[in-house]
């Protein structure tokens, strides 16, 4: 009874996205499981020492997550389907430690353990993603569209995967089949406003996209950022330097090398050429081949 209670809990809540992924995944993997296992806690609360190590579990970060992820396998309590969630909770929080073949066995683990859960390939994608192995990521997440095509998260990861390798146009496309099953997640036009503007075909509807971005997420220096790259590239210099001031001061980590140097070009082409030129010397000590690489984009 305690099993199906909760199983029928979770998939009332993925039924919208057809094929076991919750209808919001984030980049970040405990966010995007934490909302297929918040269901643990709501139906254990009452119930046996499982319930506390559930929401420990999806709630919690550290090792004492992992432990109690690891009593929650050890419980018998939960079926096929939250023992791979669990799972990929727990490979989540070993991947943050630095532990990745700890976490891929994890993902193995939970695809094994239910091999139509999509989010297990989504979760080991991204950990592949995180370690530069950008082949098998894109593999697990093309398996994940397959699994749950009307699930506009994997469509982004995939899309981000794609920017990763370098092939905007690919990620473009992705972004744009996402957006068209949601449109109210701003990382999608913000991810397609930067990839646009890298190709630079399109950069008036980049533009657009990075304007739609910031309204639906005002305080993401991110979309500033990405916003001031377009605007750079159309030669708007005010507007370009307006938006990586903004992106600046909204960011908790100063240190940003692709956003120092778009904005040192931009103080050298409105003629503040020590102050770009400092810029550009920071970005430079942060990433040494930011030049050839923002060379590649047209800036130079």
């Amino acid at each position: 009874m305690l099993k199906i209670a909760l199983a029928s809990r979770i998939q009332a809540r993925q039924s919208r996205s057809g094929n076991g992924i919750p209808m919001r995944i984030a980049s970040d993997i405990r966010n995007w499981t934490c909302g297929s296992l918040i269901a643990i806690a709501v139906i254990f609360l009452n119930g046996a020492a499982a319930a506390d190590d559930g929401a420990l579990c999806v709630r919690g970060s550290g090792r004492a997550a992992i432990d109690a992820c690891t009593r929650a396998l050890n419980s018998g309590r939960f079926d096929r389907r939250n023992m791979a969630l669990i799972l990929s909770n727990r490979a989540n929080q070993h991947e943050r430690f630095g532990e990745y073949e700890k976490a891929i066995a994890d993902h193995n683990e939970a695809i094994r353990t239910d091999p139509t859960y999509a989010g297990g390939f989504m979760h080991r994608g991204n950990t592949y993603a995180r370690r530069g192995e950008l082949d098998r990521a894109l593999a697990d997440h093309s398996e994940a569209i397959r699994l749950a095509p009307k699930d506009a998260d994997t469509f982004y990861n995939r899309g981000l995967t794609y920017k990763h390798k370098g092939d905007h146009e690919r990620a473009i496309a992705d972004y744009t089949a996402g957006i068209e099953l949601d449109a109210n997640q701003s990382r999608l036009w913000g991810q397609r406003c930067w990839s646009r503007a890298v190709v630079g075909k399109q950069l008036r509807e980049a533009l657009d996209d990075c304007n739609k971005a910031s309204s639906l997420s005002p305080k993401i220096p991110q979309i500033f950022a990405y916003r001031g790259f377009v605007n750079l590239k159309l030669g708007q210099f005010d507007k370009a330097l307006s938006d990586y001031d903004t992106a600046f001061l909204l960011t908790k980590i100063p240190d940003h090398a692709d956003w120092l140097y778009g904005r040192g070009v931009t103080k050298v082409r409105k003629g503040d050429i020590a102050g770009g030129n400092a810029d550009i010397a920071r970005a430079k000590t942060i990433k040494a081949d930011i030049a050839e690489e923002y060379a590649k984009y047209g800036i130079k």
